[in-house]
């Protein structure tokens, strides 16, 4: 029985997958196990997954039914042999030490689910740190934001499916439920502050931000139907997300729509004042 189980959900990702999977082989820890799910790709991704099985014995391919993301990760958590589950998007990679050092906090540390600081950008060579920080309270995700992200995120694969695993409407988004289902069932994440994963920008959500955000406030509005939130959380949440896709739009220059999404954000002096910066056109 492996350690670690790592989970590669890929759809239309032969761009990336390579990468990805090279630095799951660079590991300086190395009792895991690989599980591709191929989400009906019509590129050569499957034809990848195919070269990877027959260089190692640790890679399992499962062929997916194109389903999304969290029905694909919830397929190979069923079929996993790891003690905990790491989830890895196929458009990002991880840094050599990811999972010696999450291995090392998980011997000295009684925690089910951790997640780490990671790096930004388009290269993994120029990518810049993003501070994370430590998730104590539901609050903390309307005052600071959501510092949680698939692929600097491993837990225990009984704890996962205890709780369902990643939801399956494509509706919603796939992990912020169950964050949420978790947080509400009082079990707190452990953080470590290594950047210990590269996440791509221009690619998946980023891309796709304004859906992103729809599918976020699905997830929410969902969460508060289950109880998992409080209206006033989840106004609160709801809140925090337009603010975070104003901030991301007024970097790429769509002054437009990121004045549209500060007022919906509402957040404050400073909102006020990078809306101000819209009109001018300023850059943040």
């Amino acid at each position: 029985m492996p350690f670690f189980s790592i989970i590669i959900p890929a759809k239309n990702a032969a761009q990336w997958l390579d990468e990805a999977m090279q630095s799951v082989f660079e590991q300086t820890f190395t009792d895991y196990e690989v599980l591709l799910v191929n989400d009906g790709s019509t590129d050569d991704t499957l034809r990848l997954m195919e070269a990877w099985r027959s260089q190692s014995h640790k890679v399992v391919v499962l062929d997916g039914e194109g389903k999304g993301l969290g029905h694909a990760r919830n397929a190979a958590a069923k079929t996993a042999r790891g003690v905990f589950l790491a989830f890895l998007d196929a458009d990002d990679s991880w840094f050599p030490n990811k999972l010696s050092a999450i291995y090392n906090h998980l011997q000295n540390n009684d925690v089910k689910w951790v997640y780490h600081t990671i790096a930004v950008g388009v290269q993994k060579e120029t990518a810049k740190i993003r501070r994370g920080f430590a998730l104590r309270k539901m609050s903390d995700l309307s005052e600071k934001g959501l510092p949680i992200t698939p692929s600097a995120t491993v837990i225990q694969r009984e704890l996962f499916l205890k709780h369902g695993g990643f939801v399956e409407d494509t509706k919603q988004v796939e992990d912020l439920g169950l964050w949420l289902q978790l947080l509400h069932s009082g079990h707190l994440p452990s953080f470590i502050n290594l950047p210990l994963a590269f996440y791509r920008l221009g690619s998946g959500v980023t891309h796709r931000i304004q859906d992103h955000l729809t599918k976020v406030c699905n997830s929410i509005a969902t969460a508060e139907k289950q109880g998992w939130l409080t209206p006033k959380q989840a106004a609160a949440l709801t809140k925090r997300k337009h603010y975070e896709t104003a901030r991301y739009l007024h970097k790429q220059g769509d002054f437009v729509k990121a004045r549209w999404y500060y007022r919906a954000g509402a957040h404050g002096l400073k909102s006020l004042l990078l809306q101000l910066a819209t009109f001018f056109c300023w850059r943040i």
